[in-house]
């Protein structure tokens, strides 16, 4: 569980530094050299490859250029390569985080079914990340589907728990804004 808090953690802090735009500029985005396109997968660690926020050899370099298609290949690639040797939640984690940037690009059926691949078949109704409600409540969102979504955030809300601040306020953030795509929801460009 300690290395899925981190996880976690790590995702919010992606989230505030990859989609907001408030950390780096546009300009410093784009000077960045990216390395990771050319290196052996088969020897960059999970924390590496997915938890490396200002890494080179992280997927995340990738995307914070724009270029999500790219970034998902080789999450998806490094997936192919790695998996046998990986823990369930590192697998979970890559597959939510293909199936962000598949919706990042537009590509929602995709994005869709990496989602259900990022679900925790283990997972428990008390769980106090509310992992799976996070995860449903985003392929709702994708699919339009708005009560069940709803039904999402009961669930979380329902367990009042610090920790499911943050992707709380994603999922309400969706609520609010049904009509928007998923890059302009997530990414805070959002008209509503």
């Amino acid at each position: 569980m300690k290395s899925f808090t981190h996880l976690t953690l790590a995702g919010l802090i992606i989230y505030l530094v990859l989609f907001t735009g408030n950390i780096k500029s546009e300009q410093a985005q784009q000077e960045r050299v990216c390395t990771v396109a050319s290196a052996d997968l088969s020897k960059l660690t999970f924390e590496v490859f997915d938890q490396g926020i200002d890494s080179p050899l992280s997927w995340r370099c990738i995307a914070l250029q724009g270029d999500f298609k790219g970034a998902r290949k080789l999450i998806d690639k490094y997936l192919a390569i790695n998996q046998p040797g990986l823990e369930q939640y590192m697998i979970r984690a890559l597959n939510f985080h293909s199936g962000q940037l598949a919706a990042m690009d537009g590509r929602y059926e995709d994005a869709i079914e990496k989602l259900y691949q990022a679900l925790d078949d283990n997972h428990e109704a008390a769980d106090y990340l509310s992992w799976n409600e996070y995860v449903s409540g985003t392929i709702y969102f994708l699919q339009g589907d708005i009560e069940k979504l709803e039904q999402e955030i009961g669930k979380i809300e329902s367990r009042n728990l610090e920790m499911n601040g943050a992707n709380l306020r994603i999922l309400k953030s969706y609520l609010r804004c049904p009509d928007e795509t998923y890059k302009e929801v997530y990414s805070r460009t959002s008209s509503c």
